[in-house]
């Protein structure tokens, strides 16, 4: 039986492995035991993400952006596939579209938009 930091360090390594969990009898209860259960680690996913912060100025005088903007959210080295999506917090005037091309409209103030 492996405790649980040596389990720990085993959970990092790429492999499949089976595990079964036991509880020692009391005076109140049976010992028992799972099913055993088959955990698969796969290698971490390589992908790469290119944007940098990105700073809008507004118009002094109006307020509002000069023109659109858009740039592309740049992703290599992904396996499997990527989704593009916009956080819950972003405004409305802000989109991001299926192929990662980011655009922000221009009838708004500044915007400050960083890449997580």
């Amino acid at each position: 039986m492996r405790s649980a930091k040596e389990a720990e360090k085993l959970s990092e390594k790429v492999g499949t492995y089976y595990v079964r969990a036991k509880v020692a009898a009391t005076s109140t209860h049976k010992s028992a035991q799972s099913n055993i259960a088959k955990l698969v680690i796969q290698k971490k996913n390589p992908m790469t993400v290119k944007v940098r912060a990105k700073t809008y100025k507004a118009k002094a005088s109006t307020g509002k952006l000069a023109k659109n903007y858009s740039f592309k959210i740049g992703v290599t080295k992904a396996k499997g596939t990527v989704t593009y999506s916009k956080s819950k917090n972003c405004k409305k005037y802000i989109t991001v579209n299926n192929k990662g091309k980011v655009t922000i409209k221009r009838e708004h103030r500044e915007e400050n938009i960083r890449s997580t």
